[in-house]
């Protein structure tokens, strides 16, 4: 026992003498970030006196925050926490409200080697499954084209909110037939093609179908806005393949649904849902932004050639359309350009996916509102005295031409973060906009733009970017990664040579821009 004792306290004494130079070795982690400054185009001076900080942490619980003045001749400087716990790191996820068609193009049953029943009310469209299953004898196998619009007037709908987590009160069911009558989309002249087959007793063992667009292809398109008690909810029928209004004769317009939140659960009702506005001619909502506070509700709209934002005041809750501001922007089918959202690669047999550029996000704050679309374009709007102004638009720097990322829920993707996760900075004189170069890098992407156009745009190399510390030459091996916008953490500063937890419970903002 004794001799364990003296065992367990010459460790002990080890370990306390190696202490110092453990926490120096971690702390010489602060003096190696370093952020150096790369021109892209224009004059660096242009971005004189903004600071540049960016977040970051390894393995969760080595944390720095790195702050760089562009033009002060100072090297970036960064204050070194450790946290003996990892810290949470998540991304916000915003609310989404989203309408599709309830039913697929394409569906139907697999053949099998044994009877099966097929079952008409088990289909889509059962009304049309069971006049061709009627249709078809024992033994063949028969193909029927039946216009949607001798059974259907309207077609069914599904409706999902994503982001939290939803609970749907009463009958589902109910509730999508309540919005198919609400929404009231025609079938128009659009077609089901029917292949059934039947065995030697009559039994259907194979049901597939597929539906045929009529003069032009269709979508659905939407926008939605969430509050505190509610959301609005915008939605028109567009051309597939220009993102043009398509107008069927559907009850488009702003509607709203109210909801019970509880924290980040919300139990929602459908039934409850309402049309409180029309929209204007030919507007295909695009992106939408509610400020509860200000009373006011910012739809951005695709209109024919170009892209407009509608500034709607709220009045009981019912929207009004005060302003119309065209944004400066053509629509991608004008310009000639196309967006791709996916990319096929062969050897991961991954299908390949070709989409108009989209509005990403329509966000409020630094003295305007700034709204992004999938392909880096942006629009700048300026408020004063309740009047709104398109103050510049442009396009914010790219990534490296031919560099692929993995996004998640995107697949490979050229998206850059820069639509989804940028950082806004306005003085009334210049826009400073700022977002990482791609989603596995701490190198961020700078560019300032007047109202005449862009000033200057840089690159921003952070030594503990990801790709950096993969090859051994940054701080650490297994590499630096951003903490992640609003992540909770548990802080610890080195005070005095003692270390004292100090529990903040405040947001970290991977990314940030200021002036003095």
């Amino acid at each position: 026992m004794k001799k364990s004792m003296l065992v367990f306290c010459c460790c002990m004494g080890l370990v306390l003498l190696w202490l110092p130079f453990i926490w120096r070795e971690i702390s010489r982690g602060k003096e190696d970030i370093r952020i150096t400054q790369e021109i892209l185009a224009g004059d660096p001076e242009a971005a004189r006196g903004v600071t540049l900080g960016v977040a970051s942490h390894w393995d969760r619980q080595l944390l720095w925050d790195t702050e760089l003045t562009i033009g002060s001749g100072q090297e970036a400087e960064s204050v070194f926490t450790y946290s003996p716990r990892k810290i949470s790191w998540y991304r916000t996820v915003e609310d989404v409200a989203e309408a599709d068609f309830l039913y697929a193009s394409d569906y139907g049953t697999g053949i099998t080697h044994s009877p099966m029943v097929v079952c008409a009310d088990d289909m889509p469209y059962p009304c049309i499954a069971q006049a061709v299953m009627d249709h078809t004898a024992a033994g063949e196998v028969h193909v029927e084209a039946v216009r949607i619009g001798d059974y259907y007037a309207w077609y069914p709908v599904s409706f999902e909110i994503t982001g939290n987590s939803v609970e749907y009160l009463g009958d589902y069911g109910q509730a999508l037939a309540y919005l198919m009558n609400l929404f009231q989309i025609p079938v128009s002249e659009d077609m089901l093609e029917i292949t059934v087959e039947k065995d030697q007793e009559g039994n259907v063992i194979s049901l597939v179908g597929r539906k045929k667009a009529g003069f032009r292809g269709s979508g659905i398109a939407d926008a939605s806005a969430f509050g505190e008690d509610g959301c609005y909810y915008a939605f028109c029928m567009e051309e597939a393949d220009t993102g043009r209004r398509m107008d069927l004769g559907e009850n488009g317009g702003i509607f709203y649904l109210p909801f019970v939140r509880e924290k980040s659960w919300l139990q929602v009702d459908l039934t409850g849902m309402e049309k409180v506005c029309g929209l204007p001619g030919g507007a295909v909502p695009q992106g939408m932004l509610l400020e509860e506070e200000k009373g006011y509700l910012y739809l951005v709209a695709g209109e024919g050639t170009g892209y407009s934002l509608l500034v709607y005041s709220l009045e009981a809750g019912i929207p009004v359309l005060r302003q119309q501001i065209f944004l400066g922007q053509e629509m991608a089918s004008d310009t000639g350009e196309t967006a791709w959202d996916g990319l096929y690669l062969e050897d991961l047999d991954l299908e390949l996916e070709m989409a108009l550029p989209e509005v990403c996000a329509v966000q409020s704050g630094a003295g305007g509102l700034l709204v992004t679309w999938s392909d880096n374009r942006f629009s700048f709007v300026t408020e004063e005295d309740g009047q709104y102004e398109l103050w510049c638009s442009g396009r914010f720097p790219g990534k490296k031409e031919g560099e692929y990322v993995w996004t998640g829920r995107e697949g490979w993707s050229r998206v850059d973060p820069f639509p989804r996760e940028q950082e806004c900075l306005f003085d009334g004189e210049r826009l400073v906009l700022a977002a990482f170069e791609g989603w596995d890098t701490l190198d961020v992407l700078l560019a300032v733009y007047g109202r005449e156009g862009e000033r200057y745009a840089g690159r921003y190399r952070h030594s503990g970017a990801w790709e950096d510390a993969l090859y051994g030459t940054g701080p650490f091996q297994t590499g630096i990664l951003p903490q992640g916008r609003d992540s909770l953490a548990y802080f610890q500063e080195n005070v005095g040579g003692q270390v004292t937890v100090q529990d903040t419970g405040e947001a970290v903002e991977v990314l940030r821009l200021h002036m003095d």
